[in-house]
């Protein structure tokens, strides 16, 4: 710069004084250091020498001496200097600050405890301020010192960051202007709190499902976002994927994951709940049997009863049915015995049907005759007393004792002949055979027919004597009654030569009951007297009464004729 100072300086002293001259020198930092004051001189006026400190001709060698010298004076032109409050240099565009309430934040950059930007100056610093460049949204309150600074809607897009300008004034009043970008972000995660509404659902009586209703009753909050969006998912049972709410799922235990998300897609801790979905409606049983009556019984335990087991259905899945007892077991022979059928689902409800099962024993007794008809032979008595229940075989499939009865119409003994022995039986379920057999009455033994000459004259008279013994043999019985036939014929051709019933010539039949015998007078001639001829002839008796052949079927006694 052009040297302020140029000419000379005057003053006045008095001889053997000390002046002291100084030439100050005012500018900037580039200016000072480009100014060098080499050209200042002293001079004296009016005949008095003045001699510089370094002057050879000093005279006044023992005081101070005149001191000739420059101080260069900086002046304060420049303006404070802004850093952040760490320290460090301002950057141009700030790293996101959270936001703080709903739009954005509320920033004072240099207020309070902890200004974020600073500003420094030698001279001190009378003020520091910051306005927006441009105004938005309305963030602070009326009472907050701060700038309302708009949430971004991209934390990265610097684009749309706030412009801040802020002036720095310092002791000199000089001053200093920064513009700056400020970006306000949400990265800030929303909470979330429970409890829920509901943990515990019941299935549909119609669908077996419950509707979810994940979120009801969670609370969610944001600093930024007023409203944020819960969503949840519940896995468990018999899912594949997890389900959403308002999802229908059927029973069982769900483990639900609820996350609350804001505007600025920030996503909460995971909020995680038990839930569980309880089936309360019974299955049902389809075609349960109808009762099953008049069911032979097979034996004496009853009868084994095979059935159709019922089905059975469930809105909310499977269900399982028991009958009891089941199909293929034994029932007893008696009262309806009640099937009962359970149906239960997979949460334990059931469901119940029964039907009755009546065995019942219609099959008469089998009566079995084993000899018909029975031959007996009267005591000494002249009658027979027979065991009617032993001539017969009962059987029957479930009463291993049947009731047996036999009744004879001739009574008990039996006299000579036949009788009917009518016999029954009956079972414990009432259920009555009958049989009847014959009973043939005779007579014991026999004896006779009793020749004692051996051999006649043919035309002569032949005595002979029968009869019959009691069962025992021994004694002979009365057989007034057996209407005795004899008949005779040649024992080789077998020529009848006596009808029965006839009595030829001065034959004669007659019963001698002194001595329990018959006794036949046979005169040897033929229906017109005329004699049978020589020849041997077989004799034998019939009973008409019992049908008795004396001496026995096939057996005769000989008689030998001669002419």
């Amino acid at each position: 710069v052009e040297n302020p100072f140029a000419g000379p300086v005057s003053f006045a002293a008095r001889p053997g004084q000390v002046v002291y001259v100084t030439l100050r020198v005012f500018g900037d930092l580039d200016d000072l250091n480009d100014y060098s004051p080499t050209d200042f001189v002293a001079a004296t006026g009016l005949g008095v020498s003045a001699h510089a400190c370094n002057d050879p001709e000093n005279i006044y060698p023992s005081v101070d001496c005149l001191t000739i010298g420059a101080e260069k004076i900086l002046l304060d032109k420049s303006g404070p200097a802004f850093a952040l409050a760490s320290g460090d240099t301002i950057p141009d565009e700030f790293p996101p600050i959270e936001a703080d309430r709903v739009g954005g934040a509320c920033l004072d950059l240099v207020g309070g405890m902890d200004p974020l930007v600073s500003a420094v100056d030698p001279s001190g610093i009378e003020s520091i301020s910051c306005s927006l460049v441009a105004t938005g949204q309305q963030i602070c309150s009326s009472s907050e010192p701060g700038l309302s600074i708009t949430l971004m809607s991209d934390p990265f897009d610097f684009d749309t960051a706030a412009q801040i300008s802020c002036t720095a004034i310092d002791g000199k009043a000089n001053a200093t202007t920064i513009q700056i970008g400020v970006a306000v972000a949400d990265r800030t995660r929303p909470t979330i709190m429970g409890p829920p509404a509901q943990t515990t659902l019941i299935a549909g009586s119609e669908s077996g499902k419950a509707v979810l209703m994940l979120e009801v009753g969670l609370l969610a909050s944001d600093i930024v976002d007023p409203n944020p969006v819960i969503s949840c998912t519940a896995s468990g049972d018999g899912l594949s994927i997890p389900a959403i709410s308002l999802e229908e799922v059927g029973p069982g235990s769900y483990d639900v994951n609820c996350v609350a998300t804001d505007m600025s897609n920030n996503a909460s801790s995971e909020f995680t709940y038990a839930l569980t979905v309880i089936d309360e409606t019974p299955p049902s049983l389809i075609n349960v049997p109808g009762d099953i009556t008049g069911f032979e019984a097979e034996g004496p335990d009853g009868a084994v009863v095979d059935y159709t087991p019922p089905t059975a259905s469930d809105t909310a899945g499977n269900a399982t049915v028991e009958c009891v007892p089941a199909s293929g077991s034994q029932f007893s022979l008696g009262p309806p015995e009640t099937v009962i059928c359970t149906a239960t689902d997979n949460g334990g409800n059931t469901a119940e049907g029964s039907f009755t099962v009546t065995i019942v024993d219609t099959t008469p007794p089998e009566i079995i005759v084993t000899q018909d008809p029975v031959v007996v032979s009267v005591d000494s008595s002249g009658t027979a007393s027979v065991d009617f229940e032993a001539q017969i075989e009962v059987t029957d499939i479930v009463d291993l004792n049947p009731d047996i009865s036999c009744t004879a119409a001739g009574g008990d003994p039996l006299p000579i002949g036949d009788a009917v022995v009518s016999c029954s039986a009956t079972d414990d379920s009432g259920n009555t055979a009958g049989a009847t057999y014959t009973v043939k009455v005779q007579y014991g033994s026999s004896f006779g027919v009793n020749f004692s000459k051996g051999r006649i004259k043919a035309g002569s008279s032949a005595p002979l004597t029968f009869g019959w013994l009691d069962s025992a043999g021994s004694n002979r019985i009365d057989s007034a009654d057996a209407n005795p036939l004899v008949t005779a014929r040649t024992c080789d051709t077998n020529e009848v030569v006596l009808n029965p019933g006839e009595y030829p010539g001065n034959s004669d039949l007659r019963y001698d009951a002194s001595r329990n015998e018959w006794k036949f007078n046979w005169q040897t001639v033929f229906s017109d007297g005329s004699p049978i001829q020589g020849a041997t002839y077989c004799v034998q008796v019939m009973s008409m009464k019992t049908g008795q052949f004396i001496p026995g079927i096939g057996e005769f006694t000989k008689i030998r004729a001669r002419d």
